[in-house]
């Protein structure tokens, strides 16, 4: 289980330390699942990671960069199934591209 918490100034520490963590941890939601998992800098994501929806299907996965996603990939699926319905390319910060998909998995 994670040792992470989000403080009041909306950093991430560990354990009772003071100061905001640095390295790679899991945060997890309320029942256990993992929700993110990767590199923290300075209390925020920062560097290789990778978020979950709720359901436990990739979201992000790439770079981020002072608590945000900044480069890679963006996964949105079809309700109720593991078919992704979007697919999408960060750069520096900006959705620069997608690729529906339909139920069979072709693009239109």
């Amino acid at each position: 289980k994670s040792d992470l918490f989000l403080g009041e100034d909306s950093l991430y520490y560990r354990g009772d330390s003071e100061t905001p963590f640095t390295g790679t941890a899991q945060i997890l939601s309320a029942y256990g699942k993992v929700v993110y998992e990767g590199q923290f800098k300075a209390g925020l994501r920062e560097g290789e990671g990778i978020e979950w929806h709720k359901d436990v299907r990739k979201k992000y996965v790439g770079q981020w960069l002072a608590g945000k996603f900044f480069s890679g990939t963006v996964y949105y699926y079809y309700a109720g199934t593991g078919r992704v319905s979007l697919q999408g390319g960060y750069i520096e910060g900006q959705l620069v591209s997608g690729i529906n998909l339909d139920r069979t998995g072709q693009s239109y």
